[in-house]
């Protein structure tokens, strides 16, 4: 998926970071007959990989109570769209879709 935003300082003239997990994907031997099935085939492996060795893979098992999501999620988005590496990203996201990366980080 094309991003919305090029980044301003990239080493690449247009988005290829799918076709990048891609190519990891392949290499692992891990099975998709398009781009976007093999990106979705490496990020399942890395969740298998962490649930494999013991890891809960969100942010509650680690130990962070609803409460103290409650009260940090707001800053923690507003922090995360103030860091200076958001804008290589290559899509600017909006405060309410980080917000929604770090309460879907804690549900798992």
């Amino acid at each position: 998926k094309d991003p919305q935003k090029h980044a301003m300082f990239p080493k690449y003239d247009f988005f290829r970071a799918d076709t990048d997990y891609a190519d990891i994907a392949k290499f692992l031997g891990l099975k998709g007959e398009t781009t976007a099935d093999l990106v979705d085939a490496l990020a399942t492996a890395v969740y298998e990989l962490g649930q494999s060795v013991g890891i809960d893979m969100n942010l509650k098992a680690q130990g962070v109570t609803k409460e103290t999501l409650d009260t940090t999620v707001d800053r923690m988005a507003e922090l995360a769209y103030e860091d200076q590496c958001t804008t290589a990203n290559p899509k600017e996201p909006l405060i309410s879709e980080l917000k929604q990366i770090i309460v879907d980080a804690y549900n798992g």
